[in-house]
Formats: C-alpha cells, sequence, structure tokens
C-alpha cells in the first residue's frame, strides 16, 4: 500500500456466508496469519470464518496492490479492507497511519466503528474526519 500504481483487476463477490461454521479446508482467519488480537475481535464480533470477498483481496492488499472491489452490501467488503489494514498498522505508534476515503459521512462513520471494532485489542485510535460537524473536537481527537 506504499505505492500507488495501476489496480489489480477488480474482484466481484456476492458470498453472503458470514457467521456460518468453518468447513473442512475451508478459509479461516486463522490461516490468514492475523495476529490473535485481531482474530479475538472478530471472534467476538461474531465473524467465523472470512468471506469470499475478504479471501480474494487479503493477501493482495497485504502485498500492496491496489485493489477495486465490487461486491453487494453486506459480504464484508469493509472488513475486506479493515483486516489487512488492522493486521500492519503499527499499534502504538504516533502520527496518522492510514488514511480511508469515503464519499459520504454515513459510511465514514460505518468504516469507522467496523475499524473500531476490528482493532479493539490494538493500541490504535480510529478517528473518523467529516464534514458538517465541529471541526475542533475532531481535531483534537486526531491529535490526541
Amino acid at each position: 500500500m506504499d505505492d500507488i500504481g495501476p489496480a489489480a483487476d477488480p474482484v466481484e463477490t456476492d458470498s453472503e456466508q458470514e457467521g456460518q461454521a468453518p468447513e473442512s479446508g475451508a478459509p479461516s482467519f486463522a490461516g490468514m496469519n492475523l495476529a490473535p488480537e485481531i482474530q479475538q475481535a472478530l471472534g467476538d464480533m461474531g465473524y467465523l470464518t472470512p468471506m469470499d470477498v475478504q479471501v480474494a483481496v487479503f493477501q493482495q492488499v497485504m502485498d500492496g496492490h491496489d485493489i477495486m472491489v465490487q461486491s453487494r452490501t453486506g459480504t464484508g467488503k469493509t472488513a475486506a479492507f479493515g483486516l489487512p489494514i488492522a493486521q500492519r498498522i503499527a499499534a502504538g505508534s504516533h502520527g496518522a497511519q492510514v488514511l480511508a476515503l469515503a464519499p459520504t459521512r454515513e459510511l465514514a462513520l460505518q468504516v469507522s466503528e467496523e475499524l473500531k471494532r476490528i482493532t479493539r485489542f490494538k493500541s490504535v485510535a480510529v478517528v473518523p474526519i467529516y464534514g458538517g460537524a465541529p471541526m475542533k473536537p475532531q481535531i483534537d481527537a486526531l491529535q490526541a
């Protein structure tokens, strides 16, 4: 995610498997080599196995590739990019490490809440910054 280059082939999926028990040989969060604190957060969230979109893009994002994903609502897109962010972010580091842009305030808040849930056992702060609200509290939260 250091270099910005041409996007990889688009990934499309329509899977809706959240909360399903893992099948023998099926992808697992442990098989993705996620940090234990991320796996714990996912378990607390009720995620038992990664969704198709998460499996399809995880390694590409971890390898620093740009991707474009198209998938229906509720298929795990936020976690598809949130898991690699959570895995790669340096806990306890000062300063902004990730900037995720969203087209609407509502989506920015939704993404930040999901990232907070995924990183709840890491020493990181997720701060949404958006228009239409007082900037001082947002700037203070970002500086903190």
